[in-house]
């Protein structure tokens, strides 16, 4: 609603503008508001067909969810203040957090599809949902040198750490692999059955086959890892660190936690995998 110009020429003319009580009487504006000039924003924003008011501020020598942690600690109370009345203004917090928030929801959902078809592949090569199980299991061990490696260099999870983690998760699943596959291999071609042996001998014959692997991903990245204060890095640096802490761990691990799972929990499906495909051969 805008007045005609004559109507808002003055300030004293507003005042006197007439307000229709419920009654139906008339009332003087003045008598029941000030009317002052006074200093407003230029512009009026609008979102989702209210008004809306950004209070900015930037963020530096702390985590991002720290200070939104504190500011919403600071907002409570002004919030259950704001609830009792209808009508009345409504605080949310936006802009970056908002859309860190936002990506976090992605990246779960993304992070579980991953894992589903990582599941679906894996069974796919192993015809084996046991082999499958055991392959994800052992993964955390990677995620032990990934941790390690955030700790170390002082970083804060971000949405790169959490691509990181994905694409660790990804890589170090080839250390199992290699291990399984030629535990299979051995019982298949050599007519070895399950056992200390065959466990001893494979790990030994993979041996440089997976640190040949896991020390060309490692290096690679290095030249990332070692420069973070570089402009333009700043997401790579920390994919860079997750992925190299993880593959020394899961590289060192592997030869004791892989065979371990296997021997606890696979024996049974090694020799269903290992003694069918033998019998499809023939």
């Amino acid at each position: 609603i805008r007045l005609e110009e004559e109507d808002r020429s003055t300030i004293n003319r507003i005042r006197g503008l007439y307000l229709r009580q419920s009654s139906g009487g008339l009332v003087l504006l003045s008598d029941v508001a000030d009317v002052n000039v006074t200093k407003t924003p230029s512009n009026i924003n609008r979102e989702n067909a209210q008004r809306r008011i950004a209070v900015q501020h930037n963020v530096e020598g702390r985590s991002l969810s720290e200070v939104v942690g504190d500011v919403e600690r600071a907002l409570a109370p002004i919030r259950d203040e704001l609830s009792s009345e209808v009508g009345s203004y409504s605080i949310t917090i936006g802009g970056q957090f908002e859309a860190q928030e936002e990506a976090n929801r992605v990246m779960t959902t993304l992070s579980v599809l991953a894992i589903g078809v990582m599941l679906l592949i894996l069974y796919a090569h192993f015809q084996s949902l046991g082999l499958s199980l055991i392959v994800l299991l052992s993964r955390p061990i990677a995620f032990i040198g990934a941790v390690v490696a955030i700790v170390i260099t002082d970083q804060d999870v971000s949405i790169a750490t959490l691509v990181g983690l994905i694409a660790l998760l990804g890589v170090s699943a080839r250390n199992a692999i290699l291990l399984i596959d030629h535990y299979l291999q051995l019982m298949r071609n050599e007519g070895l059955s399950f056992g200390i042996p065959l466990l001893v001998r494979a790990g030994q014959e993979r041996a440089i086959p997976i640190l040949m692997t896991a020390l060309t991903s490692g290096i690679g990245l290095v030249p990332l890892a070692l420069s973070p204060g570089v402009p333009g890095r700043e997401i790579l640096y920390p994919v860079a660190t997750v992925i190299i802490g993880g593959l020394i761990t899961s590289t060192v691990l592997d030869f004791l936690l892989t065979p371990s799972l296997v021997w606890m929990f696979g024996k049974g499906e090694l020799e269903r995998v290992g003694q069918g495909n033998s019998n499809d051969d023939a």
